[in-house]
């Protein structure tokens, strides 16, 4: 067979000079064999060719195109070859009938460069003749020849490893032909394309350093603009020319068996051989990832050791496998892998795959599992972007409305800040990413209950999916924010924009978003009074959500549970009232049994039965605990049952808590019904009052308490100073009897206790339920919740004083601050540690906001707080200072003279620290400086 070489190098006119491979085959050019080894589109054929053209040296280039071709058949296509490049410097065929040695003899002495290319080396085969042939060749080549093999694989039984030993052999694996980021860079700058940095970087990251991959992706946007760029990255897997590359020239010449193998690998992220062969027994699996490395077909060993296929390469077979075997199977096939990772108690990866077959109930029993097991931070990798790697069906307009359902509150809302940190991160990077994070972010808020923040969020991921044009996510974040404003009792708003989500939603087919609409709209409509304008919406919520979100059935039913209950029609509301129950505790889900419950609690209480009502809702309460907003709405309607039952004190406490959180909040949407607004309160004891900051004072209304007790007194301190702490009996004995034995002070406390319970509560009959006191059992606690405590108003003060400084409130703090804490006591040891913890809070806050108050010119207000922080600390000469430079800056040099003898007489002569020099160094210093401005 004679095999004719290539009188034309393969190399294109956007080929890039690879200036580090360059360098490496210059130093090794003189090494008889140079193997280059990569899967398709890895610039194999491009580098060598490049190089000899770059160089001008004499080739010959074979490109082999049978399977199996031997050695022998080359060899004589060579030795045919080798006349054409005879010149008169050159050695003659010496005569001889054995072509290996003429073809040695040739070799051995020729006298100038020369490359012998054999391309495609997967097809050539070697036996014991050509195995010797070849190996001699090797030994025996002139210095100025190389032999360069270039394929997916290299022929079999050559010692590679002892020629790269030897010195013989200059290797390139796929590794080394990947582009590095530089090279990306270089790249795209040769072709005229004008990347951002940030674009560069996620081309390289996207395609693995993948030139075919690089190249494909600068023919395919080189007339993009920015935005269209971004865009393109969402379906890169899908582009034709992609589609087209890796179905001809990767997948096509695959066997049969090697290709269903590769289909079944796509929905792993990694590629586990036990996992693998569970999943597909019929299939040798340890056979195929053979040949998958043999042939270089994008399998990689990440940073951690593990097999994976390239994630481009990945994507494509997953959409080829759907397009050919349907999404059911598919489904089913991440259903069976999410099982076997479940049962190797792999619980994130499980998640994942039963995410990615739509199989909610088991979705919802693997959260469970983490959430028993996992600490909340564990939980960002499901928010970061990592879990849509994890499946390719995976995208988060079709997961969110499951998943932030999903994940408990209390882990959820910890990890609000790394996500707004990747969120600042991605703004002007990829405003795709930026979008994702600002919609994951809106989610956990809205269950947290930051329904301004919510707003904002959406808001903001809404504009960027509409710069995108990504209509999935613009249908998602209308509806969400349609039902955030529902809640916010902004109808109109809420209306409008779950029309809007609708229509987008039905004009794509995208059911998700088509679902979650109908129900706002169901939900509105009710309250709105429209009832079969919201039943009929509801039908239509649940028609779909069985379609695509098994889970969120619940709140259509609840709906229609809502319908008739409103309609007289009781029985039927809890027939259906009854199917969301179910339907919840199949999933376990917080925000789902508390709104099934809340509703079985309004049927129950539509049906006169009180008692059960109450029953319900308190359980409604129980799954609500770590929302915030969405528990004012239960805590509302269980003070409402509570008080038609006549249990007023517990209604006006749940009442209480609800005017906290609104205040906190700021939900000004919700209002008290009236009905709850005039309860009243049975227990009419004036409120109990406690100064602590100064003098004691301790009052019920007008009526001053006299504690004749010491150790009563004592107590009362202890407990009231530090009342947010929980004390054991043994502690509180501790602090107030440590000299007294175990039995006596025992019988001490216990008397004191008594003492103060009636002292405080004259009127109180058991001590457990004292309402100031309190003993959960283990351990006392002072409760302020019917009490004016002045130290917990200024804490109160303090931790919602960040940010910009309320004169309102620090006037109030001043106020408050009438002494230290329990001043006449100071030889309390319990009381020095929170004593000065409270002074120092104090001072550093209206220091900081008499420094504030100073830069905006605002002299009084500073000059106010100046003079009560060497009010509270006579004896800190920093506050003095301050003080003295604020009044001369503002020229009231007189009154910085009085200020600068104060701090004399507390400073030098009451503590004989020598402090006038400096107070005069200050003023004259500070008086020239106004001097020299006037």
């Amino acid at each position: 067979m004679l095999i004719s070489p290539l009188t034309q190098l393969p190399v294109s006119d956007n080929l890039l000079n690879r200036q580090r491979l360059f360098t490496a085959l210059d130093a090794g050019s003189h090494k008889p064999l140079i193997t280059v080894t990569g899967g398709t589109g890895f610039g194999k054929s491009s580098l060598i060719a490049s190089y000899i053209q770059h160089h001008q040296c004499d080739y010959l280039w074979y490109t082999l195109t049978e399977p199996r071709t031997s050695f022998s058949d080359l060899a004589i296509s060579i030795d045919h070859e080798l006349d054409r490049l005879n010149k008169p410097d050159c050695p003659h065929r010496n005569a001889t009938n054995d072509m290996g040695l003429s073809l040695m003899s040739m070799l051995r002495e020729w006298p100038k460069k020369l490359w012998i290319v054999v391309d495609r080396t997967e097809y050539l085969s070697l036996d014991d003749a050509d195995l010797s042939l070849f190996m001699s060749l090797i030994h025996n080549v002139s210095p100025h020849v190389s032999i360069i093999l270039i394929g997916r694989t290299l022929p079999s039984r050559l010692p590679f490893s002892r020629w790269k030993m030897q010195g013989k052999l200059l290797s390139f694996s796929q590794n080394k032909l990947a582009f590095t980021l530089e090279e990306t860079r270089e790249y795209f700058e040769s072709r005229h394309l004008p990347l951002a940095e940030h674009e560069v970087e996620r081309a390289y990251e996207e395609t693995e350093g993948w030139p075919a991959g690089i190249s494909l992706y600068a023919e395919a946007v080189k007339d993009l603009p920015r935005v269209e760029r971004e865009k393109f990255w969402l379906n890169f897997h899908e582009n034709e020319d992609v589609y087209q590359y890796m179905a001809n020239e990767v997948v096509a010449d695959l066997s049969e068996e090697l290709r269903a193998f590769l289909y079944y690998s796509s929905i792993c992220r990694e590629l586990d051989p036990t996992v693998l062969e569970a999943l597909i027994p019929d299939i040798n699996v340890k056979d195929c990832l053979t040949q998958l490395h043999d042939y270089k077909l994008f399998v990689t060993i990440d940073a951690s050791g593990t097999l994976r296929l390239h994630e481009l390469f990945r994507r494509f077979l997953y959409k080829k496998m759907t397009d050919e075997w349907g999404v059911d199977k598919v489904r089913d096939l991440h259903r069976q892998l999410a099982i076997l990772y479940r049962d190797k108690y792999r619980f994130f990866d499980a998640f994942a795959q039963s995410l990615a077959a739509g199989h909610d109930e088991l979705t919802a029993e693997m959260m469970t599992r983490m959430a028993e097991r996992y600490k909340p931070e564990h939980f960002l990798q499901l928010m970061d972007g990592w879990l849509e790697t994890l499946s390719p069906s995976l995208n988060l307009s079709s997961t969110s409305l499951f998943l932030f359902r999903c994940i408990p509150v209390k882990f959820s809302e910890k990890l609000i800040d790394p996500l707004t940190a990747f969120s600042q991160r991605y703004n002007e990077k990829s405003p795709a990413t930026y979008l994702n994070l600002q919609h994951r972010l809106a989610s956990i808020y809205f269950y947290k209950g930051a329904l301004d923040q919510v707003v904002a969020a959406y808001e903001e991921s809404l504009a960027y999916a509409r710069e995108l044009q990504d209509r999935r996510m613009i249908a998602l974040n209308l509806s969400m924010l349609a039902q955030t404003y529902r809640f916010m009792n902004e109808e109109k708003k809420a209306v409008s924009l779950a029309r809007e989500a609708l229509l987008v939603a039905e004009q794509d087919g995208f059911e998700h978003a088509q679902m979650h609409a109908l129900w706002t709209l169901s939900e509105v409509m009710m309250h709105q009074g429209e009832l079969e304008t919201g039943r009929r919406f509801a039908e239509q919520a649940i028609d779909v959500s069985q379609k695509c979100d098994e889970a969120s059935v619940i709140y259509p039913t609840c709906t229609l549970s809502q319908y008739y209950r409103k309609t007289g029609r009781i029985q039927e509301a809890f027939k259906w009232v009854e199917k969301a129950i179910q339907h919840a505790e199949r999933f376990e889900m917080e925000a789902d049994l508390g709104w099934a419950y809340c509703e079985l609690a309004l049927c129950h209480r539509d049906n006169h039965d009180l008692p059960k009502a109450e029953k319900y809702m308190r359980r409604a309460d129980e799954w609500f605990q770590d929302f915030c907003h969405h528990r004012c709405i239960i805590q509302l309607m269980l003070a409402d049952i509570l008080g038609q039952q006549g249990k007023w004190d517990e209604a006006n406490e749940r009442l209480s808590a609800v005017r906290t959180t609104i205040e906190k909040y700021d939900y000004h949407w919700i209002r008290l019904p009236a009905e709850l607004s005039v309860m009243k309160d049975v227990d009419s004891t004036p409120r109990l009052k406690i100064n602590m900051m100064g003098p004691l004072v301790l009052r019920h209304g007008d009526q001053a308490i006299k504690i004749r007790r010491k150790s009563s007194l004592r107590l009362l301190l202890l407990l009231a100073s530090q009342y947010d702490r929980r004390w054991s009996k043994e502690e509180i004995i501790g602090k107030l009897f440590p000299d007294d034995d175990g039995e006596s002070a025992s019988n001490q406390f216990y008397v004191a206790l008594s003492v103060l319970r009636k002292s405080l509560e004259p009127h109180l009959k058991k001590g457990r339920k004292s309402k100031y006191i309190h003993y959960d059992g283990s351990h006392y606690q002072f409760i302020t919740r019917d009490v004016d405590l002045d130290i917990k108003e200024m804490e109160d003060l303090l931790a919602d004083s960040e940010g910009a400084f309320d004169r309102r409130k620090i006037d109030r703090m001043t106020q408050l601050y009438a002494g230290d804490l329990l001043e006449e006591y100071p030889h309390e040891e319990f009381l020095y540690e929170r004593r000065n913890e409270l002074r120092q809070a104090c001072l550093s806050y209206l220091k900081s906001a008499a420094l504030t108050f100073q830069k905006q010119g605002k002299f009084e207000a500073a000059t106010a707080l100046f003079e009560k922080l060497i009010q509270i600390e006579p004896y800190e000469e920093q506050y003095y200072f301050l003080f003295i430079e604020h009044l001369v800056s503002s020229g009231y040099q007189g009154k910085a003279q009085k200020v600068g003898n104060k701090a004399v007489q507390f400073m030098e002569d009451e503590l004989g620290i020598p402090i006038r020099e400096e107070i005069e160094s200050l003023l004259a210093s500070a008086m020239n400086q106004s001097s020299s401005v006037l």
